[in-house]
């Protein structure tokens, strides 16, 4: 992996070890299905072009999900929401949501039995996201943070031994995540390759 300036790790460090970043009023939310006594807090993230995404632990029948929404720029409406998880019997947790310059929004997650991270990613004018994709390794890992710099995207999580850090390579000025290795890649961990290719198909349902 590409070594971080000591100044960036401590950014992520400290954003580890504070707290959930605040949500929107939670009355906006009630058509999107988001309970504040319920569900997790909301994270939310403004694309270049005016939407706002959102996301949060969703509480489902005996387990929780990501959800997803997202509102226009001129609407005060949200949409239905993206389900990562839904119906798998398993925990989805700790939503992180960021997006770079071009408009590609990336959410990252903490599973629990195995305890991961997975990313995944939406590319600008596609509503179908990404597959998730373990970004931690065989580390047991939690509470993950993005943050875009340059044409890196930076991953950062809890682990037993302390913070772990992936970089990863944008590609084509931020359009693509483009793989977990150093390197050249043909296809990135989320199966995105070459900007012209179409959306890779749904993994998720709004149930």
């Amino acid at each position: 992996m590409h070594k971080l300036p000591a100044f960036l790790a401590v950014c992520l460090a400290t954003t580890l070890s504070g707290s959930a970043a605040a949500g929107p009023d939670s009355r906006y939310f009630a058509g999107a299905g988001h309970v504040p006594q319920l569900d997790g807090p909301v994270t939310t993230v403004t694309a270049p072009d005016g939407r706002t995404f959102a996301t949060w632990a969703y509480r489902a029948s005996g387990e929780f999900d990501i959800a997803v929404t997202v509102r226009d720029a001129d609407s005060q409406t949200w949409s239905a929401p993206v389900f990562f998880g839904s119906r798998n019997g398993a925990d989805e947790l700790q939503p992180s949501m960021t997006i770079d310059s071009r408009g590609t929004v990336y959410v990252a997650f903490a599973t629990v039995n195995p305890s991961r991270v997975k990313l995944s990613v939406l590319l600008p004018g596609s509503d179908a996201w990404s597959a998730p994709v373990t970004v931690s390794g065989n580390d047991i890992a939690s509470s993950p943070t993005l943050m875009v710099v340059g044409d890196r995207l930076i991953v950062g999580f809890r682990t037993a031994r302390g913070v772990g850090l992936v970089n990863l390579p944008l590609s084509n000025g931020g359009n693509e995540l483009n793989g977990l290795q150093d390197g050249p890649d043909t296809s990135g961990p989320a199966g995105i390759k070459g900007s012209n290719l179409p959306p890779p198909p749904p993994t998720t349902n709004g149930g």
